[in-house]
């Protein structure tokens, strides 16, 4: 996937950096790049790079002995967990060195977007409308068996015992570049900015986020309004009777779902609801108010709290 949009984005970001910035694959061949005369060409630093999964920079002296181009930094790009290659920008690297983060950031988030702007779309449309009829459904006046069958058709066992989690934008940041907001609250409804805001692909970007730390297929994924998504988690076999191994491990994963959203400029509220035995009842209020489920120490940033409501 990377060599299919590598040019485009080195160029794209190029532009807009104001400096060379080149995309390599897995061996370190140059497959994006502004001077497209180096396309094909091998790029010494970014070997080690890909082999210890870390950042390497080289001044002028170093990228003479190596036989680069231009002196700067090379950093990995991670893919679903994967190293897939490598992008440099060219420069002092004492002052690219203060960017280059979130020059990575910006090719990995371009990724996942093109990624799911090509594969997701048909399918997570039946998924949020699945959710949202589940959090809407009364029982009272309802089949149940029209909501059985949707999700039959998703290859889904609805009767699973799950639990929710409610996962909340507090805010969108984009990179400081062309047409990108710096800053942006969803209370400022009047902000000439929203209009330049895809929102559906910043929805399928996210779920694809998600799906990278909740990796169980009957796991439910969904966008239930511009900026509030909701996970419906399947207990594993041996929780189902250990609910308090269930809650450790989901909020394990709710931790490292908030780390990869803020890598990708977006802030977080999440709510963790306790484990039932079926659908209907996870999503219930709790019965307990003020209960708390914590996240790990490591995880500072995050506000936890028991959904009530999704």
């Amino acid at each position: 996937m990377l060599e299919r949009c590598a040019q485009e984005i080195s160029e794209y970001l190029s532009a807009i950096m104001e400096r060379s910035i080149i995309i390599t694959d897995a061996n370190g061949i140059i497959i994006g790049a502004p001077d497209k005369e180096r396309l094909g060409d091998f790029h010494p630093p970014s070997v080690p790079c890909v082999k210890y999964r870390k950042m390497s920079f080289d001044d002028a002296e170093a990228a003479k002995r190596l036989g680069v181009w231009y002196p700067g930094t090379t950093v990995p790009l991670f893919f679903q967990n994967k190293v897939i290659g490598t992008a440099a920008i060219a420069g002092d690297p004492e002052i690219v060195l203060q960017f280059t983060t979130l020059v990575k950031n910006q090719i990995e988030s371009l990724l996942r977007e093109k990624f799911a702007v090509g594969s997701l779309q048909p399918s997570q449309r039946m998924i949020n409308e699945l959710v949202r009829d589940i959090t809407d459904f009364d029982p009272q006046t309802g089949t149940d068996s029209v909501l059985t069958e949707q999700a039959r058709r998703l290859n889904i066992d609805i009767e699973l015992p799950r639990g929710a989690i409610s996962v909340n934008f507090s805010n969108f940041r984009g990179l400081d570049l062309a047409k990108n907001p710096v800053r942006l609250s969803y209370e400022k409804q009047g902000d000439p900015l929203l209009e330049e805001i895809d929102y559906s692909r910043t929805q399928n970007m996210v779920i694809e986020i998600m799906r990278e730390v909740f990796q169980n297929p009957q796991d439910m994924l969904a966008a239930v309004s511009r900026d509030k998504f909701t996970i419906l988690w399947t207990l594993l076999p041996h929780e189902k009777d250990d609910p308090a191994s269930a809650i450790k491990r989901v909020r394990e994963l709710c931790c490292e779902v908030t780390h990869k959203l803020n890598d990708s400029a977006i802030e977080t509220i999440i709510g963790i609801g306790y484990p039932a035995k079926t659908y209907m009842s996870c999503l219930t209020p709790a019965k307990t108010p003020g209960r708390s489920i914590p996240l790990p120490k490591n995880c500072k940033r995050v506000r936890v709290f028991i959904v009530s409501a999704i």
